[in-house]
């Protein structure tokens, strides 16, 4: 069961205008007019109408009646669901280091190994790619956890939050430090030390919110 939501097609509205809320290309509290945005995606204001009532009930977007569209402040909830990914991923971790089967490990293996390549292939599009690989090991872990009730409560945190991380914060150096992370994630699962894939998890999301708490007080 693949709980965490994969990253949006950047080819539909939709997930154009999401890519321009978590690349930062949009702050909050920017206005998000129907008109501008359908002209500046060559398409009719409907589909940018449904794309906007999508991003406000996802938390991206705060639609007003006085005020319109506009993007969404989200500092505080984004430090909430960080905190609580790391309580609960790294108990997730935990988990799949006590029920992963030998196959399991060998995906993470397999997933790993497309995730160093995207990194050390660059292109303009490698935080993209990286990203969705990212998204993909976080899967294959909360499979291997065998945890159907965890599954739904990390779904919750990381509907949102994953899909903000797109790893346009991350120079190529913390790309290849996200990845080290991810190896010692692999080991400790595969040699059943618990304790280890815990804390291993907990300092791989602490990273991540670090970079974003610390670009959004920049």
């Amino acid at each position: 069961m693949t709980v965490l939501i994969p990253e949006p097609d950047l080819t539909d509205v939709y997930g154009r205008i999401l890519h321009k809320i978590t690349s930062r290309d949009l702050s909050a509290g920017d206005r998000l007019t129907e008109t501008s945005l359908a002209d500046e995606l060559n398409v009719s204001r409907t589909p940018v109408r449904e794309a906007l009532r999508r991003l406000s009930a996802e938390g991206y977007v705060d639609l007003s009646k006085n005020k319109g569209a506009t993007v969404a402040t989200f500092d505080e909830d984004l430090d909430q669901l960080f905190e609580l990914r790391i309580l609960l991923e790294g108990f997730t971790a935990g988990l799949a280091s006590q029920a992963a089967t030998v196959d399991e490990v060998r995906n993470l293996k397999e997933i790993q190994s497309r995730f160093e390549s995207a990194i050390e292939e660059q292109g303009d599009d490698v935080r993209l790619r990286v990203s969705r690989i990212n998204i993909e090991f976080h899967n294959a872990i909360l499979t291997a956890a065998k945890n159907k009730r965890l599954e739904n409560f990390v779904s919750s945190l990381t509907s949102a939050s994953l899909l903000r991380s797109t790893f346009e914060l991350y120079s190529l150096d913390q790309l290849r430090r996200s990845a080290s992370q991810h190896q010692q994630l692999i080991d400790a699962i595969e040699h059943r030390d618990r304790s280890l894939a815990e804390m291993a998890m907990r300092v791989h999301i602490s990273g991540a919110k670090y970079l974003f708490n610390r670009d959004l007080i920049a």
